[in-house]
């Protein structure tokens, strides 16, 4: 789980990086080049809210799947 967080956040940093040496060295102008970092930010933070929806729903089964298993568990010494 901290793999994945240090990957979200190693690509967001890349990403943010990344665009401001654009910026720098765009040819565009400025409502070009704030259109296309605006178009870029927004897949950027796509992606993040997907890899965090699909960590979450991954934890979501663990732990569910950890909760049955100690249902299971303290059944089977109770009765």
């Amino acid at each position: 789980m901290k793999n994945r967080l240090n990957l979200v956040l190693g690509l967001v940093a890349g990403g943010a990086i990344g665009a401001a040496f654009g910026a720098l060295f765009s040819p565009h102008k400025g409502t070009v080049l704030r259109r296309n970092l605006r178009r870029k930010g927004e897949a950027i933070a796509s992606e993040v809210a997907e890899n965090i929806e699909e960590s979450v729903g991954h934890i979501s089964d663990v732990v569910t799947e950890k909760v049955n298993e100690a249902k299971k568990e303290l059944k089977s010494r109770l009765g």
